[in-house]
């Protein structure tokens, strides 16, 4: 998830200028209570060193142990972390506000032992001791607002986007704009460090207005820009027109969804779709997120043998709810990163389900290997990341996974919450079974969708409402 929140807080954006404000306004709280607690120490630590009427001024020697405390118990927390496995330390921003104080003074006294003829401590200066913490205190302080700028860049970046980079993109230049999009990421890209090789971290590093300019270089002439309140809203979507037959904005026309389970096919099914799409379509397939393919440019016709020949193939244009929306990556079995054999469980778990929930709107099951996450499991009605599960007391493991729901994207874009966490393979087929009776039997209304109704509740409800139906 940390991996894709850039993209996360893109989506969040709604109005970006609020939005925007609210992110420099914490900056802003965050650099105030940081200095204010800053100024409230350096006071009490210039009065024991500088002195007060009633007592005299401490050494600097003292001083410097007084303040390598602190420094001491985050080392400490960081070191019981480290051997316990737990996630106790308090971050590396609060170290550097701890640690720049110290090392300030600790400078301090090494230049004075190596100043010839200085016999020890001067006398104590409170102007030039007031100025010296005042710059520690600004010091500590930016250590802590520069790790805040990276939020701010973060939430700034889909503001300007929106209000000012707005393109006016026609259909048949997409393919030129997508290579010089490509092109610039493989010239600016870090792809040798696998946590770095994705093309927003390049928008990230020099921002929108920058790497839109180096996009229209490559494709040699400047993008229209258009206001974003001149966009026309999206329109509604059908959640199932990847699958069946549906008419195209053509007259007479139509493409065919064609159902591939968990988008395997073989080589004669391929062939045969092939020879269908050049007799029977347009000559195109087209690819969908959801592991299936569209034949478009069907006559009307020609819909029933086509649909008939896509059958004789042994392939379907209609399938259950469940598996429309059922996808997996390639998983353990063909991935060096998978946890889990991801199209097994997909598999099993429609196999299961299907016979037991009968579902009357669409629903999206993801099931994912690893936190690269390429079957996107965080934006799914209920979504699945591969984890290796403990077996009893020892060292061995086995295919498992952590389940979410309530994820989306478009409209309705959110990061979807774990509700189960180190789930066995082969309990998860039950688990799934559980969510999808457990919202049949408390939606509000039949037009209620699963995403709507996962959202209704945190995951200890979700699990109670589980709990509370039969498998």
């Amino acid at each position: 998830m940390l991996d894709q929140l850039p993209d996360v807080q893109r989506q969040w954006i709604g109005p970006a200028w609020p939005q925007l404000f609210w992110a420099v306004g914490s900056l802003v709280v965050a650099f105030v209570v940081a200095f204010a607690l800053g100024r409230a120490r350096t006071r009490r630590a210039v009065r024991k060193y500088l002195g007060s009427p009633d007592r005299p001024p401490m050494r600097l020697r003292s001083v410097v142990r007084w303040w390598s405390l602190p420094l001491l118990a985050w080392l400490g927390v960081l070191l019981a972390g480290l051997l316990t496995g737990a996630n106790l330390a308090i971050g590396w921003g609060a170290l550097g506000f701890l640690a720049i104080p110290v090392l300030v003074l600790n400078l301090s006294l090494i230049f004075r032992s190596a100043a010839p003829g200085d016999a020890g401590d001067p006398e104590p200066d409170p102007p030039r001791g007031r100025y010296a913490w005042l710059t520690g205190d600004l010091l500590a302080v930016a250590v802590i607002t520069v790790g805040g700028v990276g939020l701010m860049r973060s939430m700034a970046i889909p503001a300007l986007l929106l209000v000012e980079n707005a393109s006016d993109v026609k259909p048949a230049d997409a393919t030129k704009i997508s290579d010089a999009i490509v092109r610039v990421f493989i010239d600016l890209g870090d792809r040798t460090n696998r946590l770095k090789a994705r093309l927003k971290y390049v928008i990230d590093g020099m921002g929108m207005e920058k790497f839109l300019v180096l996009v229209e270089d490559k494709l040699g002439h400047a993008f229209t820009r258009v206001p974003a309140e001149a966009l026309l809203p999206r329109p509604d979507v059908d959640r199932n027109a990847h699958i069946g037959v549906h008419r195209q904005k053509q007259s007479g026309l139509n493409w065919i969804g064609v159902a591939l389970p968990l988008g395997k096919v073989t080589c004669e099914q391929i062939r045969g779709l092939s020879k269908i799409a050049a007799d029977l379509g347009d000559g195109d397939i087209r690819l969908t997120v959801w592991q299936n393919l569209l034949i478009p440019g069907v006559a009307d016709d020609k819909v029933a043998l086509a649909t008939a020949a896509i059958e004789a193939i042994g392939l379907a244009i209609k399938t259950t709810e469940v598996r429309a929306g059922l996808i997996a990556c390639t998983g353990r079995a063909g991935c060096k990163f998978g946890n889990a054999d991801t199209k097994r469980t997909a598999a099993e778990i429609a196999d299961w389900v299907d016979p037991r929930v009968t579902l009357d709107t669409p629903i999206n099951i993801h099931l994912t290997g690893c936190h690269h996450s390429c079957a996107q499991h965080y934006i799914s009605d209920i979504g699945m990341i591969g984890a290796r599960v403990a077996v009893g007391d020892g060292d061995d493991t086995m295919d498992g996974f952590h389940v979410f729901t309530g994820g989306g994207f478009g409209p309705s874009a959110d990061v979807g919450q774990e509700v189960y966490h180190d789930v066995k393979a082969e309990d998860a087929t039950v688990v799934v079974e559980k969510l999808l009776k457990a919202y049949m039997a408390n939606r509000t209304s039949p037009d209620e969708t699963f995403l709507t109704f996962a959202r209704r509740h945190d995951g200890d409800s979700l699990r109670k409402l589980a709990e509370q139906v039969s498998a």
